[in-house]
């Protein structure tokens, strides 16, 4: 089992593991680009000043897990949606798919999806039925064997 910071140390470990080392699972819980700064290193996925800056290093990151994947393999990554103030709905459970498709992973089930609502405060007072909530989606992806 390997257990590493995905946002800013998991490529490099993945790069540095011994030939042929491969995985059955991976788990990822990426950062949702700058939707919750982690740390100070600007190097990190939460960092990423574009967008687009962000999807290319989250393609890096998926292309690396892919290539540790055993025959078969599972990736599965737990990714929400976001309203960013400057770019709007960012949607990167979109995006998520759309990758990891592109590197040759396809789904293998039904997506999960957690809901958690009142995560803000516990103060709120909503006048209505509506209650906002929010969501995440975990897929999970497969390797198909050659």
């Amino acid at each position: 089992m390997l257990v590493a910071d995905g946002g800013e140390h998991l490529p490099p470990v993945f790069n540095e593991l011994p030939e042929g080392e491969s995985y059955d699972l991976i788990w990822a819980h990426p950062p949702y680009w700058r939707q919750k700064l982690y740390t100070e290193n600007q190097g990190h996925l939460s960092r990423r000043q574009t967008l687009n800056d962000f999807l290319s290093s989250y393609r890096s990151f998926i292309q690396n897990c892919v290539g540790r994947l055993s025959p078969n393999g599972k990736l599965v990554v737990l990714m929400g949606d976001y309203i960013d103030r400057q770019a709007g709905f960012v949607p990167l459970t979109h995006y998520t798919k759309r990758i990891a498709l592109a590197e040759g992973l396809r789904q293998s089930c039904t997506d999960i999806i957690r809901f958690s609502y009142g995560l803000s405060s516990s103060h709120n007072v909503y006048h209505s039925s509506f209650i906002p909530g929010l969501h995440d989606v975990c897929t999970t992806f497969e390797r198909v064997a050659e």
